[in-house]
């Protein structure tokens, strides 16, 4: 199934360490290339998402952002705090000091970071397993609206090869009649010039580009675009050989189609 490289899939998960949003993003790329940004409290995941996504995406430049809401990290963070700050006075007083004066904010605020990390350390199953959760729904939205642009993207390709194709016989029919030449040689005789050949294998490489389109293939964008490049060979040849104004005509057009093809192989997986 033939699909876009650009979408966007999005998708939410109430934790207990609150409301995680994951969201996908892609834009076009020759290769594959994923730019990750998550809290640094789950940095240790980097490597768990870019393989969760790289198992159902080939191409494209990729964005994937994880947040949680601040409401409940602040809610988070605030009876980690608490905790925090009971333990340490009990501490304090235990060993002479002033609780007040020893326990300060921005003592907890230290002492918070590491408990943060160690909170999350503990539960590291769980949070993978929610993550992975969330991050596959997303992945779920994103590949729905790739096959969605992917059908759009079909369904306008096989309109430009019918209008090639309908220009192909054009020029197939006109060059018998005209019989292509170049310029007059040394000798003084004009050297005939056969597209056939030039037309028999654009003919051929249309027919594979159907076959492809229609593919179950995970990534075909790579072969579609060798393609077009293969069509654009044959044209310019056809073009270059031909001194009737009319093939020049239709071979102009044809470079028309080709061109349109080939932007939209750009939007390809």
């Amino acid at each position: 199934m033939i699909k876009s490289m650009t979408a966007y899939g999005r998708a939410s998960l109430m934790t207990p360490t609150g409301r995680w949003v994951v969201e996908i993003h892609s834009v076009n790329r020759k290769q594959l290339d994923m730019n990750v940004s998550v809290p640094k409290e789950m940095l240790s995941f980097d490597m768990d998402l870019r393989k969760w996504i790289a198992e159902k995406v080939h191409r494209g430049q990729i964005t994937v952002r994880v947040n949680v809401s601040e409401e409940a990290l602040v809610a988070q963070n605030l009876e980690l705090l608490k905790g925090l700050k009971a333990g340490w006075e009990k501490a304090a007083h235990a060993l002479g000091y002033d609780p007040e004066k020893s326990v300060t904010l921005s003592f907890l605020a230290e002492q918070l970071e590491h408990a943060s990390s160690q909170h999350l350390i503990e539960k590291e199953g769980a949070v993978k397993q929610q993550l992975e959760k969330v991050t596959l729904e997303a992945l779920t939205h994103f590949m729905a609206m790739k096959e969605k642009e992917g059908a759009a993207l079909a369904g306008d390709l096989k309109k430009c090869l019918e209008a090639l194709e309908k220009l192909l016989a054009q020029i197939g029919k006109r060059a018998p009649e005209t019989m292509a030449r170049s310029r007059t040689e040394e000798e003084g005789e004009p050297q005939v010039l056969d597209i056939h050949e030039e037309l028999v294998r654009l003919h051929s490489h249309i027919v594979q580009f159907r076959d492809v389109l229609g593919s179950a293939e995970k990534s075909v964008g790579k072969t579609l675009d060798f393609l077009v490049q293969e069509m654009h060979r044959e044209i310019n040849t056809i073009s270059a050989k031909c001194a009737d104004v009319e093939l020049v005509s239709l071979s102009v057009k044809v470079k028309s189609e080709v061109e349109k093809i080939r932007e939209q192989v750009q939007n390809i997986e």
